[in-house]
Order: structure tokens, then C-alpha cells, then sequence
């Protein structure tokens, strides 16, 4: 037991980097019609596992502080598209092998540096999100868990409730044997799933793999 060293494990302090592409594999060329990159520095307070002698959160899973969240497509002129915010979120969940939970999350557009060309950004995607899920989970630390999730969020500006803006979203993500590969699939509709065209109603189907590198 090194306690300088659980001490740092405790202290939930990650920095994240998540790049999402847009594959157009039904066009003819099969172009990326549009690469996002979104890296954040993130504060974790996990319930029974944290800095505060390991507090007991009670009802919620964690509570989690987005210090910094970047998300742009890194492209210039006209197409270009960013923002930078902060964020809190709460998981509240119950079930130790079928688990069922809520997520919500509250964030705030730095609005003095977003960029020109998305400066009505949060009329389309607003300022929170909830999802709906459920994991089934299991005893074999080879597998990874099995989720059926619903998201969504509303339009209308900070703390908005347009609802006829806004997006919403269904995912399965499918257990695998511990990998760094998780396959899943998604129906999007709605604002906001891509830069490029934040304020264009899409409807998607897709099937993504998500790859985790720690």
C-alpha cells in the first residue's frame, strides 16, 4: 500500500481526447465530410473513490467538472467551426448486474471566444443533455459491459427548451471481450451531431467503433 500513490489514483484529474469523423461511405469517393476534435481536461469526484477521504456521494455514481472542453473541425475560412466551455455532470444509477441510471449534464459556451461562423451555435444545441441507460454488467473482468442508452437535448439558447431544435439520440453498444475496441451503432436526429453543419436537422444511422487508449 503506497499511500502517495492512491492518493494521486484518487485524485480524478484526467485529460481526455475524443476525434470523431464523418465517413460518407455511400458516396461515390467515400470522402470524411467532416473531422471533429475535442480535447478536455476533466475532474472526477467517483462515489467511495475520491480526495475527500473517499466520500460517499449517496445517490449519485459521480460528479464529474469539465474544467475545459475544447471542440472544433479544424478547418479555416467559412467552414470553420469551435467553442470552448466548462461543464458539470451527475450520474445517479442502481443495479449491480442489470443497471439502470441517468446522466445529466449542464454546460457554459465561452461566448467572448466562440468562432464567428457558429456564433448562434447554442440556439441548436442549448446548453444541457440527458441520457437514459442500461448496462448490463458482469462478473468476468475479461468483459466489457453491454448499454442501451437514449440521449437528448434541447435548443433554444443557454438553459433553452426548444424542443423543435435540439437533437436526440439511440445507441446500442455492444459488449466485447475486454478490448480496446468498442463496437456500437446509433440513430441520430436532429442539431448538432457534426460541426459543419451544426445548424442543418439531420437524421443518421450509423455504426461507429470506438477506440480507448489509456
Amino acid at each position: 500500500y503506497d499511500p502517495f500513490y492512491e492518493s494521486i489514483n484518487n485524485l480524478g484529474l484526467y485529460i481526455s481526447y475524443t476525434q470523431l469523423m464523418h465517413w460518407m461511405l455511400y458516396d461515390f469517393s467515400s470522402p470524411f465530410d467532416d473531422t471533429n476534435f475535442n480535447p478536455e481536461i476533466i475532474w472526477v469526484v467517483e462515489s467511495g473513490k475520491n480526495i475527500f477521504n473517499d466520500f460517499n456521494l449517496k445517490y449519485f455514481d459521480y460528479i464529474k467538472f469539465g474544467l475545459i472542453e475544447h471542440k472544433s473541425n479544424g478547418k479555416d475560412g467559412t467552414s470553420s467551426r469551435s467553442f470552448n466551455r466548462s461543464y458539470m455532470e451527475v450520474q445517479s444509477s442502481f443495479g449491480r448486474i442489470y443497471n439502470l441510471g441517468i446522466n445529466i449534464k449542464y454546460f457554459y459556451i465561452y461566448n467572448q471566444i466562440l468562432a464567428a461562423e457558429n456564433a448562434d451555435i447554442q440556439e441548436y444545441i442549448g446548453s444541457w443533455e440527458t441520457k437514459i441507460f442500461l448496462r448490463h454488467k458482469t462478473d468476468f473482468v475479461t468483459v466489457d459491459f453491454g448499454e442501451l442508452y437514449f440521449k437528448f437535448g434541447a435548443g433554444g439558447g443557454p438553459n433553452g427548451l426548444n424542443f423543435r431544435k435540439g437533437w436526440q439520440e439511440f445507441g446500442i453498444i455492444f459488449p466485447t471481450i475486454k478490448s480496446r475496441l468498442r463496437p456500437y451503432i446509433q440513430i441520430f436526429h436532429g442539431y448538432g451531431e457534426f460541426m459543419i453543419d451544426y445548424n442543418i436537422e439531420n437524421d443518421d444511422f450509423s455504426a461507429r467503433i470506438g477506440v480507448i487508449l489509456e
